[in-house]
């Protein structure tokens, strides 16, 4: 039995029965904590979010409508990283998103495919330790949401047979959009010996397509598979019309000096992130393709801001963890550029609701790195740096749902890192060259990886 259900041993909890209705909140008072653990629990009859705490918090939680969501603000508290749960399709919860808030404060929201009634409830844990569970109980499940009105004779058969089996949740997949830059009647930069950036990058791409496609678990997706161009926001619309978990932009640099050498990574500079955002708002028709259908059309600016705040969080602390990784993975196959991310206004990075980020493999203006970017074998170590680097960052960041999220531990009291390898069977030394542990200690809250 889960502990959240062991209520006999708690005092009764204050129930809030909540409705997705724009601008309800309601708030609770207490001091700050560090979150223990936070998850999403698909049950037969329910969909909880628990949250756990060390102590007990203020937090408040409000709605908002098209897109129904709603959104616990977990204040004066913090955890290690962000995360996205994915849930089953035919329930209303589409994905569960978590991000720090403001340094001090964490905010998780909930994106949900139509309006559902759900309940709060709080309970006082042993040592001190706060609960907070959100439900979505069984008739929200189960009812038919409102842009569906499909009914036929075997969907009406199928709720009175007594042998039908609830549907199995299954681990989603990891969709990544790779996108080659250029193409057709743009080629982009060009070497000494005619190589053309849009034919190299497309190359490199297709073979990192290869290699996240060989992964379980992982899917790529080819903005083009071809010469052809494509305007710059097309390639965003398809990665989002793929709900794609990451977007992946590989380029070829180019410089007047041949001797400027190296690969980069970019994320979107802040200043451009604040100039898509006031696009966004000024020219609000246009933001109704936002993945799960968001939609700032119909929005007060205030709340219109509020709503591409909630994925722009998530999406530039994200965007600036892959780039950490990809370049580290990089950095092991050729030289750096330079050793830190960098950051620009790219078109291609600017989705508000997609980690993304641009490789630069190398400089066509370089002689020696352009013969490196036409050999298929540099090809393929360059696609595999990449594909190291965004694994390393699912396996650290896992979405929930997926099956990287099963190769994770939170630590709690009393855990020892002896205790964790052998639950996992994995080696104690892996456990820590993963984690680049330099001792046995741990502290609670802490996010472990644990060996695939």
């Amino acid at each position: 039995m889960f502990p959240w259900m062991e209520t006999h041993s708690m005092p009764s909890p204050m129930k809030v029965l909540l409705f997705i209705l724009l601008g309800f909140t309601s708030v609770s008072v207490y001091a700050s904590a560090a979150i223990e653990s936070l998850r999403v629990v698909p049950r037969e009859q329910s969909i909880l979010v628990v949250v756990e705490l060390d102590a007990e918090i203020k937090y408040k939680t409000f709605s908002l409508a098209d897109p129904h969501r709603i959104v616990v603000d977990l204040l004066n508290s913090h955890r290690p990283s962000n995360s996205v749960w994915k849930v089953n399709q035919s329930s209303p919860v589409l994905k569960v998103r978590g991000a720090v808030r403001q340094s001090h404060n964490y905010r998780v929201v909930i994106d949900l495919n139509r309006r559902v009634d759900y309940e709060v409830n709080t309970y006082d844990l042993s040592g001190g330790r706060f609960q907070i569970l959100l439900r979505i109980p069984a008739d929200a499940l189960h009812s038919v949401p409102p842009q569906s009105s499909q009914a036929d004779s075997s969907s009406a058969s199928s709720q009175s047979n007594p042998n039908k089996r609830s549907h199995k949740i299954r681990p989603a997949e990891i969709i990544i959009a790779v996108d080659p830059g250029h193409g057709g009647k743009d080629p982009g930069a060009k070497g000494a010996r005619g190589t053309l950036e849009k034919d190299v990058v497309l190359d490199i791409s297709k073979r990192l397509a290869d290699e996240i496609n060989q992964e379980p678990g992982m899917r790529a997706v080819l903005t083009r598979s071809d010469d052809r161009f494509l305007h710059l926001r097309r390639r965003m619309d398809i990665a989002r019309q793929h709900q794609a978990d990451l977007f992946v932009s590989i380029h070829a640099n180019s410089y007047k000096d041949p001797r400027v050498h190296g690969s980069s990574v970019f994320t979107l500079s802040q200043g451009a992130a604040t100039s898509e955002a006031a696009r966004w708002l000024a020219k609000k028709e246009n933001s109704a393709d936002l993945v799960g259908g968001v939609s700032i059309s119909d929005k007060e600016d205030v709340v219109a801001s509020v709503l591409l705040d909630l994925s722009q969080t998530v999406t530039n602390d994200a965007s600036k963890l892959v780039a950490q990784e990809v370049s580290h993975s990089m950095g092991q196959v050729i030289k750096l550029h330079k050793k830190h991310i960098e950051r620009a206004g790219f078109a291609v990075l600017k989705s508000p609701d997609i980690p993304s980020i641009l490789v630069e493999t190398m400089y066509l203006s370089n002689p020696k790195e352009e013969m490196m970017l036409r050999s298929k074998g540099h090809q393929n170590r360059m696609a595999r740096a990449i594909f190291k680097g965004i694994k390393n960052y699912f396996i650290q960041y896992p979405i929930e749902g997926t099956q990287f999220a099963a190769r994770k531990h939170i630590i709690r009291r009393g855990d020892t890192l002896y205790a964790i390898a052998s639950q996992y069977r994995v080696s104690v030394d892996n456990l820590r060259q993963l984690n680049q542990l330099k001792s046995d200690s741990l502290r609670v809250g802490q996010v472990l990886s644990i060996p695939l």
